[in-house]
């Protein structure tokens, strides 16, 4: 998934293509500068042209083995991590003290 946005405030569609596990090459104007850290793609800053057009061809040389151990290696975990302290911050935003509600 190839998004060199200028800018997002959350971007769902960059989320949803890594639950996919659809690697993502995005700008760094997105909270998901630490993606590479999950194997799950690259965020790059967009004045940095070049980088884009290496990972391309990188991806683009890729064989399907190799493309599958990129694959494999992804690590979507972290989204449930931040998921789960999303959901907590807006409790504590909602005065919401029981884990039941």
């Amino acid at each position: 998934f190839f998004l060199p946005t200028l800018t997002e405030n959350f971007g769902h569609v960059i989320v949803e293509s890594i639950l996919q596990r659809c690697p993502v090459l995005i700008s760094d104007n997105t909270p998901w500068k630490n993606i590479e850290d999950f194997g799950c793609g690259y965020a790059i800053p967009l004045i940095e042209e070049q980088k884009f057009i290496d990972k391309i061809h990188e991806f683009s040389y890729f064989n399907q083995i190799q493309y599958n151990q990129f694959l494999y290696k992804m690590d979507i975990g972290f989204l449930l991590k931040y998921n789960d302290e999303i959901i907590k911050k807006y409790k504590y935003l909602f005065g919401i003290q029981n884990e039941n509600q």
